[in-house]
Parts: structure tokens; C-alpha cells; sequence
């Protein structure tokens, strides 16, 4: 097995998988060649990649409460969608706590609201976000157990009455049958995320529905010109995105091997797949995210309204890696770097 990076290498380490340290160890035993592989299977990794991705993940969906209240917040949706009284009605704990995000930043909220109901992209953002609270909460339990567990193979089983010396039994245990599928739920909310993400910066791009200034253009001089700060090709990136997580998050299926030649080693184990796509999902997302979170800025910018109180610190945040657009220049440098903040503080330490 290699060496696994972590999907925060670079800012929150490395899982390393230590296959090479024992590999000159299964030879000192007597074992059949076929039973060496019991030594170094892939268990502990797959504990290890679980809890990566729920820690990952709880700082993913705690950035989308950011992004999407500040979305909320430019476009000027009705309150009424996000209200205290749909916690118990809608009777589901994880969309109550989506809701309860989505209301702690909207604290302190304008006025001048729309006074009919938003486009149904921002009336699902709880719903949606409390399924990413579900997913996660699966992922936790998933890493969890796991980590808790002995699940390699063989196992050891403590001595009894009937069995002194204690047992060794020979299991599956290198296939992790849960985290597979809880990697897969994280990977595949994250591609609905994006598509939120896409909805959002296309209604508040268009003026029509917005109500706001087409294209998010600064002033009326420039409104004349043909200039618009690029701007307006932004969605077009997080569709990109979308696609690309939408590819990653297909399910993970078991794959059959007979590569290992010795007939024990007829089924590869899921978990490294599956992490790899929740990893690439997870990246997209969050450059969707950024890419969303600079447009709803520039809607408040060029109204001339202030973030609520709790999204003040992060519109600083953005402006400071990219400033509010005044005029024509080539925003892609800029939204990278964007990208890659987000997805630092998905890893921070």
C-alpha cells in the first residue's frame, strides 16, 4: 500500500499508510506468502481517511452557512424562509441545525427585503444543507467506530474459559463496508452544494431577478461600456466546478480483483477510492463556495450596504484576497487564491 496524502496535505499533514515499515516483518514469520498480506492491509487507513473527511467536513458545511447567509443577504430573500418556527415543523434535527446556522448570521439583518418569496435555490438552502449535517453525522459515527474498532484481520480475541491462549480469527476486515458509503453521501452533498452555489451567483448576476444592477456593475458609466469586470463569467467557472463534482460523487461500487494471483485477494477494498472522490468533491465545493461568496460581496458593495454584523469579518475577508470589482481586470488569479483560502480553512489545524 503507498503512502496516502491527506486532502489538507500541504496545511493539516500527511496520513501515512506504513505498509513499508512491516513488510520486512511478515517475512521473519512462517506463513504461506498469501497470508503476509493479513499483516498490512489497508484497516487502519480507511479508519484514518473516515476521520479526515468528517473533520473536514464539519468545517466545510460550517463555511456554506457562511457563504449562503451572505448570499441570503445580497440577494435581500424574506427572512420568513429561514424562520425559528419551521425548526419543529419541518420535525428533523438536521435541518433545524442548518437553520439555526443559516439564522446566527443573519443576525442584525437589512431591511428592504423582498416582499415575495425567493427563487426556490434559496428557499432549499436549509433543507439541503441540513442533508450535508445528516451526511456528516454519518461520516463522524463511520470514523467513529471505526477508529474504536478492531477491524483488521486477522483479529485477536482475548482469552477465555474455552480458550486460554486466546483466538486469531481471519476476517474481511480490511473492507470497511462503512465508510465507504458515508464518504460517498459527504461527496455526493457536496456536488448539490455546488449546484446551489451555481443557482445563486446566476440569480444574483441577473438584474431582472435580482433586482439589482445587471451584472453586478459598478456604476452607470461602466454599465454604458462593455466592461464588466468578468464578473459575469464567473458562474460559468462554477459550473465547471458542478460538473466535476458531479463526476466524483458517482457511488462507490466493490470492485473485484484477481491480481494478487493467490485466489484469497479476489475483492480490492473501497475506502481509498471513495475518499479520493469525497477529496475531489470537497475541493470543488469550495471553490464554488468562493466563487459565490465574491459575487454576493460585490452585490452588497455596489448597493452600498453592509454584511450583517456576523458576516462582516468575512466580507473583509474575501475583499482582502479579492476587492470589490470597479472596473475591467482579469479576476482568475484573484478567485484561485480565494479557492485556495477556503479550502485552508476546511484544513486548519
Amino acid at each position: 500500500m503507498p503512502i496516502v496524502p491527506s486532502q489538507g496535505q500541504g496545511g493539516a499533514g500527511e496520513i501515512l499508510a506504513l505498509y513499508p515499515l512491516f513488510a520486512a516483518l511478515s517475512t521473519r514469520f512462517d506463513l504461506e506468502v498469501k497470508e503476509r498480506g493479513s499483516l498490512i492491509n489497508g484497516s487502519p487507513c480507511a479508519a484514518a481517511l473516515a476521520a479526515d473527511a468528517a473533520l473536514a467536513a464539519r468545517r466545510r458545511i460550517e463555511m456554506a452557512h457562511k457563504v449562503f447567509a451572505l448570499s441570503i443577504e445580497a440577494f435581500r430573500a424574506p427572512l420568513e424562509h429561514y424562520d425559528a418556527a419551521l425548526d419543529g415543523l419541518w420535525g428533523d434535527e438536521q435541518e433545524a441545525a442548518a437553520l439555526q446556522g443559516l439564522r446566527e448570521h443573519l443576525v442584525g439583518a437589512g431591511d428592504g427585503r423582498r416582499n415575495y418569496q425567493a427563487p426556490v435555490s434559496y428557499r432549499i438552502v436549509p433543507r439541503v444543507l441540513g442533508q450535508a449535517h445528516r451526511a456528516l453525522s454519518g461520516a463522524e459515527r463511520a470514523a467513529t467506530v471505526s477508529l474504536a474498532s478492531i477491524s483488521d484481520n486477522p483479529v485477536y480475541i482475548p482469552p477465555d474459559e474455552a480458550h486460554p491462549l486466546g483466538r486469531c480469527i481471519s476476517t474481511g476486515g480490511y473492507h470497511n463496508a462503512m465508510a465507504t458509503p458515508a464518504l460517498d453521501d459527504l461527496a455526493a452533498i457536496w456536488a448539490d452544494i455546488c449546484l446551489l452555489c451555481d443557482r445563486h451567483a446566476s440569480k444574483l448576476l441577473n438584474g431582472k431577478v435580482s433586482l439589482l444592477p445587471d451584472l453586478l456593475m459598478a456604476d452607470r458609466h461602466w454599465a454604458d461600456s462593455d466592461g464588466h469586470g468578468n464578473v459575469g463569467y464567473v458562474p460559468m467557472a462554477i459550473t465547471g466546478y458542478l460538473e466535476q463534482a458531479k463526476l466524483a460523487a458517482q457511488r462507490t461500487f466493490i470492485p473485484g480483483t484477481e491480481s494478487a494471483g493467490a485466489g484469497q485477494d479476489d475483492v480490492a477494498t473501497t475506502a481509498f477510492l471513495a475518499w479520493t472522490k469525497e477529496a475531489t468533491a470537497g475541493r470543488c465545493l469550495d471553490a464554488a463556495m468562493a466563487m459565490l461568496a465574491m459575487i454576493a460581496s460585490q452585490a452588497l458593495y455596489v448597493t452600498g450596504r453592509e454584511a450583517p454584523p456576523a458576516l462582516r469579518p468575512f466580507v473583509a475577508d474575501i475583499r482582502a484576497i479579492v476587492p470589490p470589482v470597479r472596473d475591467d481586470r482579469v479576476l482568475g488569479p484573484e478567485l484561485a487564491r480565494l479557492s485556495e483560502w477556503f479550502t485552508g480553512k476546511v484544513f486548519e489545524a
